[in-house]
């Protein structure tokens, strides 16, 4: 019996050892590619995307593999695309002209495209604000702080023209709440040049209905006077009708330089090679009969000097200056043009001998409708836009014109144009 017992007891320890070291090895080749399972898994989340779990083991832990490397796979994919949809957006609010800013309620920056960075005067080099993102920026200026507050507060868009930067440019403010997160979109639209236009085309309004209203007034009132006077003066009727007659051409010289003027503005002119030697004299022999009549000698120096240009808007040049010219020199005066090559530029020079523009008055007078003396100006038919669009032609060509001046003794234009070889 105690055989027996023994007997038992020696082949369940033996199946326990052999259990146990069945186990042991089933244990390990369980927990070996688990634990690899494990580091894999640590190291994908702690950012190795590229990492990947060993496939191999047991078919469970194969799978718990498999599965753990397709998530990375998928989440490295993910990444990729959203970092390569940034990179779109950031090139696409980077190409804008207009002021991109998100932005918390207190004033915190989340983001700021270049043009908002230029408006608001921050150094290019202190953004992005990863760091510091939404800490108050004393970038913003209060007001439009209190522009997003009231976006944030009243759920809706608000807008605002104001003054903002270093340089004082004027902007117009749109603030729209973006998502529930307390965040504002704010968008920056630079009116500074829009708004000086807008100021330079009423003033040019105000301005070209005065100048009208004047000869206007004057024809209606001639012509109301002259059908009286047809009956009961007669004399007197040739004086008015030769008042109607100048107030009528001067209307006519100013309704075509404001053509000439709105046409330079908004066409787009074709250019060829026009030599300036050509177009200078047959604008002075153009002048010629005036010049007679006004008792003044011109004097033409032109050499061969060929541009590139509009030959129609180069002529308005040497037709505008040369009027110029006659209607401010008096009788005995001389008028000189000269065409020439300056340093690889086409140079004109219109000089007079007249009577000359005060200093203070120079920096003015190619403005539109300025005059220095605007009772001589009307007196002689001058229309305040020659010299304007003398400038406007000048630039249009790549070119510049100046003035110099001496009060009794002349006025000197010189124009250069970058020169073209036939």
């Amino acid at each position: 019996m105690n055989s027996d017992f023994l007997a038992i007891a020696v082949v369940g320890g033996l199946a326990l050892a052999v259990g146990f070291s069945a186990a042991r090895l089933i244990a390990r080749r369980i927990t070996k590619p688990l634990a690899a399972v494990n580091e894999a898994a640590g190291r994908i989340a702690a950012g190795d995307l590229g990492h990947r779990a060993p496939e191999s083991g047991p078919t469970e832990v194969v799978a718990l593999a498999a599965t753990i490397n397709a998530m990375a796979s998928d989440v490295a994919a993910r990444i990729d695309q959203a970092r390569a949809d940034q990179r779109t957006r950031d090139l696409v609010l980077a190409a804008l002209d207009e002021g991109v800013v998100l932005i918390d309620e207190r004033g915190g920056i989340h983001y700021a495209n270049p043009a908002a960075i230029r408006m608001l005067g921050r150094m290019a080099g202190d953004f992005p604000l990863a760091e510091k993102r939404g800490a108050k920026d004393p970038f913003i200026p209060p007001v439009l702080r209190r522009l997003v507050g009231q976006a944030f507060e009243a759920g809706s868009v608000r807008e605002q023209e104001l003054e903002i930067g270093q340089r004082a440019r004027t902007v117009l403010a749109t603030a729209l709440p973006a998502g529930g997160e307390g965040l504002v979109l704010l968008v920056l639209r630079d009116v500074t040049e829009a708004r000086k236009v807008d100021a330079i085309r009423r003033d040019f309004v105000a301005a070209a209905s005065h100048e009208l209203k004047t000869p206007v007034a004057s024809i209606q009132a001639a012509a109301e006077t002259l059908s009286h006077a047809l009956h009961e003066d007669p004399e007197a009727a040739g004086r008015f009708v030769a008042n109607l007659q100048r107030d009528s051409e001067r209307l006519s010289r100013i309704v075509m330089d404001l053509l000439d003027l709105s046409r330079l503005e908004s066409e787009r002119p074709t250019f060829e090679s026009v030599r300036l030697d050509l177009l200078a004299r047959e604008e002075v022999e153009r002048v010629g009969e005036r010049t007679r009549e006004a008792g003044l000698a011109v004097e033409v120096a032109a050499d061969p000097v060929t541009v590139r240009g509009s030959r129609k808007d180069l002529s308005l040049v040497f037709s505008n200056l040369l009027d110029n010219a006659v209607r401010y020199t008096r009788s005995g005066g001389t008028i000189r043009v000269q065409v020439s090559g300056d340093n690889g530029d086409a140079k004109v020079t219109v000089s007079d001998t007249g009577i000359g523009i005060p200093a203070r008055e120079l920096p003015r007078i190619f403005e539109r409708f300025y005059r220095v003396d605007r009772a001589r100006a009307r007196e002689t038919g001058g229309t305040g836009l020659g010299l304007a669009i003398v400038k406007h032609v000048a630039e249009q060509h790549g070119g510049n014109i100046e003035a110099t001046s001496e009060l009794g003794k002349g006025s000197t234009f010189v124009m250069r144009l970058p020169s073209r070889a036939t």
